[in-house]
């Protein structure tokens, strides 16, 4: 359903727990970011991963993912909003520090759809582009 078939507070109440997710996201907090989520939520990075169910282990993912980028960000440059959902076409940039060798730099655009029920994140699909984020993971050729 598109947002000018929703009613305002339906359109308002998703836009409003987007914006907290982004923020909690852009601040890196992971108690903030599960504080969004359901209890059963689901987490999918089709990236070759298998999903995760359940709010331990959606917080496992998450953490791992802030350990491996600590300074992940994400700049969403086309938000939409549907009846139970938003989508975020976005730039997910980052830098993996590397033990053996200089920090790598990585950016790739994804796509994230996220379901939202009684103002709570149920299920987040993750679209990355991974020739993208793996070309720019490859170390220098000078290694």
């Amino acid at each position: 359903m598109t947002m000018d078939l929703m009613t305002k507070d339906q359109t308002d109440d998703i836009q409003a727990v987007a914006k907290l997710y982004f923020d909690a996201w852009d601040a890196r907090d992971l108690d903030a970011i599960m504080a969004l989520h359901s209890s059963d939520t689901i987490f999918h990075s089709h990236t070759g991963q298998a999903p995760v169910t359940g709010a331990a282990a959606v917080r496992a993912a998450f953490a791992d993912l802030l350990q491996m980028a600590p300074d992940i960000s994400f700049r969403a440059w086309d938000l939409r909003f549907g009846e139970g959902f938003w989508t975020a076409q976005m730039v997910v940039n980052g830098t993996r520090p590397q033990a053996d060798g200089p920090d790598l730099e990585f950016s790739s655009h994804s796509v994230d759809v996220i379901w939202v029920e009684g103002g709570r994140v149920t299920r987040k699909d993750s679209y990355v582009d991974t020739a993208e984020l793996f070309a720019s993971l490859a170390p220098p050729a000078s290694w």
